[in-house]
């Protein structure tokens, strides 16, 4: 699988301000013969990075891939695809979790990703409270294992998911 590429795909619609994910996933588009000048010259890109000169290299690798722009939704799930690995492995999980929850919010309770806007529910009552209504059987103690696992569950069962961009042939 080609590292970060939710990233590229969800780019301009969603995009985030840490360019190394693009930066590794040009890296890993070159590791799996994906290769062109654009992706080479993204690969090769060093800190400081300039917004705009990055912004109309990683459009370049997208046009040289036949990636569209899609639509907010589409590309929130793209985007949320990498989130969700790292609440699975443990990486700033309730960060992730809070920026899942939202993509899912802002775009009408996106359904792909909706469990996640529950699960972040569900703990940000246990913040203020014993009780919570939103996922059953999640607790003070256990919320973390519930969290990470409900991503691994997530990725198991949506594992294709980022094969559905045009990179793989589907709009």
């Amino acid at each position: 699988m080609i590292k970060n590429i939710g990233y590229l795909i969800s780019f301009p619609t969603i995009t985030t301000e840490n360019f190394d994910k693009y930066i590794d996933c040009a890296e890993s588009l070159l590791e799996n013969n994906y290769n062109t000048t654009n992706i080479c010259i993204l690969a090769g890109l060093t800190e400081p990075f300039n917004f705009f000169e990055i912004k109309e290299i990683i459009l370049k690798v997208k046009n040289d891939l036949g990636i569209p722009e899609y639509k907010i939704n589409r590309a929130a799930v793209f985007y949320s695809y990498h989130l969700i690995e790292e609440i699975a492995h443990g990486i700033d999980v309730i960060n992730n979790l809070k920026i899942v929850a939202d993509l899912s919010i802002s775009n009408e309770y996106l359904s792909e990703i909706f469990n996640f806007a529950e699960l972040y529910w569900a703990y940000d009552d246990l913040l203020y409270s014993d009780n919570q209504y939103y996922w059953e059987g999640m607790n003070k103690s256990n919320y973390l294992d519930i969290i990470t696992n409900a991503a691994k569950e997530w990725l198991r069962d949506n594992k294709k998911i980022l094969e559905t961009g045009v990179l793989f042939n589907n709009t």
